[in-house]
C-alpha cells in the first residue's frame, strides 16, 4: 500500500489558528459579568474544541451539564446566550484571519467554521427544551 502524504504544515497551522480562535472565545467569556461556575464550565467546553476531547466526550459532558439539577430554566437560557456569544467571537476571529489578514486559506477557514457550527449545534440541541 502506498503511504498517504500528510500536510504537516497545514495541520500545524490549523492547530495554531484553532487555539487562537478558542482563546479569543475564552477571553470574551471571562469579560462577561457571569458566575465563576459558568465561566469555568464554558471554558472547559471551548477548550475541548482543540482536539484533545472527542466530539463524543464533548456531547457527554454537555449532556451532564444541562441535566444539572440545580440549574433553573433561566440559568439554562443564560448559558445558551453565553455559548452563542462566545461561538460568535470565534467566528469573528476566523473571519478576521481570513478576510483582513489573509492568515488562513479558504479551506482552513471552512474547516474551522464547520467545527464551531457543529459545537454550537450540540449546545443548542441539548439546551433549554
Amino acid at each position: 500500500m502506498p503511504k498517504i502524504k500528510t500536510d504537516t504544515d497545514g495541520a500545524a497551522k490549523m492547530a495554531v489558528i484553532r487555539e487562537q480562535m478558542i482563546e479569543a472565545g475564552v477571553h470574551d467569556l471571562w469579560q462577561m459579568p457571569i458566575s465563576q461556575e459558568f465561566k469555568a464550565a464554558v471554558t472547559f467546553d471551548l477548550r475541548s474544541q482543540n482536539g484533545h476531547t472527542t466530539v463524543r466526550q464533548f456531547i457527554s459532558e454537555w449532556r451532564r451539564m444541562v441535566q444539572h439539577p440545580e440549574y433553573t430554566a433561566d440559568e439554562m437560557r443564560e448559558l445558551m446566550v453565553i455559548y452563542r456569544q462566545v461561538f460568535q467571537t470565534e467566528r469573528d476571529y476566523l473571519q478576521r484571519q481570513y478576510d483582513a489578514t489573509h492568515a488562513i486559506s479558504e479551506d482552513l477557514f471552512n474547516r474551522l467554521y464547520h467545527e464551531i457550527t457543529m459545537a454550537e449545534m450540540v449546545v443548542l440541541e441539548y439546551g433549554v427544551k
